[in-house]
């Protein structure tokens, strides 16, 4: 998979300096998923606790790989089953945690094809607590909607920025 991006924190480079070694890293993997209906909209989930939108996705889980967690993502975020049509590349980003710990997020991005009838979502608490919802939007809407949200959150601005880079990219 191809490589997009490395996203640094500022607290990061602060701390260890530009030319540090990732080995003191907690790795994370990702998924991001860009899922497309038949009618060529483009899923976004939006969170009504957060008023922000995100690419369908969410963390690996232990024995997945990242297709196989994305197609889970899609089918618990949108209720729809999906088959992969391309990846669109990986992001790497260093990052501290909230509890003060180093973590390097490897983020892998799909193009997936929505498939047949819409179910039931399958949400987790954590995502029905942020109220949890989808939207279907042009690809320009989609981009335009996550630049937005970017700009007015300065604190969900690293996280925007990583799917609005898969977004410009898929195109």
């Amino acid at each position: 998979m191809k490589l997009i991006a490395e996203l640094c924190s500022e607290e990061i480079i602060e701390e260890l300096g530009k030319d540090f070694l990732p080995n003191e890293f907690n790795v994370v993997k990702k998924t991001r998923g860009i899922v497309k209906r038949e009618d060529g909209l483009i899923a976004l989930v939006y969170s009504g606790k957060f008023d922000s939108h995100s690419l369908v996705g969410g963390s690996v889980e232990k024995g997945e790989t990242t297709e196989e967690a994305i197609v889970r993502e899609v089918k618990e975020e949108t209720g729809f089953d999906s088959k992969i049509t391309d990846e669109v590349g990986c992001i790497l980003e260093f990052t501290k945690r909230s509890d003060g710990r180093n973590s390097l997020i490897l983020t892998y991005c799909y193009k997936l094809e929505a498939i047949g009838e819409q179910g039931k979502l399958t949400l987790t608490e954590k995502e029905k607590d942020q109220r949890f919802g989808l939207r279907w939007l042009s690809e320009t809407e989609a981009l335009k909607t996550i630049h937005q949200d970017a700009i007015a959150s300065e604190k969900l601005g690293k996280k925007k920025e990583r799917d609005y880079l898969f977004l410009s990219y898929s195109n």
